[in-house]
C-alpha cells in the first residue's frame, strides 16, 4: 500500500516561528497532512535551542532519557517521524538575512524535491549528506524562507 501522508514540521529551531505559524494554519484542514511541532519548549522560549549540544536537527535519533533538552525532544520528532511514516516531511524553516530560499535534502536530490521547488519557486537544492534529521529521515525535506523580521 503507497504511503499516503505529508508531514509538515514546523519550528525546530526556537527563534523560527514560520514553521509553527504553517503548522497552526494548515492543522487539521488538509486531509492527507499531518503537522508535527518541533521544538515547543524552544519556540517559547524564542531561543534556536536550550541545551549545550546544539540544534535538535543534529541530535536525531535523540534520547529520551537525556538531561538534554533537545535529545528528548530529537526522540520525539525522530519516533513521531517513524509513527506516521510520511511519504515526505517538509521541514519548515526561515532566515532573517540575505540570503536565498533553499530547499536542503540528503543525499541525492530526488524528483519530488525538484517538483516541491519548481512550486514554491525556490532556485537552490542543497543536498547535506550527513546532518542526522536527514539522514535518518530521507524523506524529510528542509524548506529555508526568507523572511521579514516583523513577520
Amino acid at each position: 500500500m503507497p504511503k499516503e501522508t505529508l508531514a509538515v514540521i514546523g519550528s525546530i529551531h526556537g527563534n523560527e516561528p514560520l514553521g509553527n505559524k504553517v503548522c497552526e494554519y494548515i492543522a487539521g484542514s488538509i486531509e492527507g497532512v499531518e503537522t508535527i511541532p518541533g521544538h515547543p519548549d524552544a519556540l517559547r522560549a524564542r531561543k534556536r535551542y536550550l541545551g549545550s549540544k546544539g540544534e535538535l536537527g543534529g541530535q536525531i535519533p535523540g534520547n529520551p532519557d537525556s538531561n538534554d533538552p533537545e535529545e528528548r525532544q530529537a526522540f520525539k520528532l525522530h519516533s513521531r517521524l517513524k509513527e506516521i511514516d510520511p511519504w515526505m516531511a517538509i521541514d519548515i524553516h526561515e532566515a532573517k538575512h540575505a540570503t536565498h530560499d533553499f530547499i536542503a535534502v540528503a543525499g541525492e536530490v530526488a524528483v519530488s524535491c525538484l517538483a516541491i521547488a519548481e512550486v514554491l519557486n525556490i532556485k537552490k537544492v542543497l543536498a547535506f549528506p550527513s546532518y542526522p534529521l536527514l539522514v535518518y529521515h530521507p524523506e524529510v525535506v528542509e524548506v529555508e524562507q526568507v523572511v521579514d523580521e516583523g513577520v
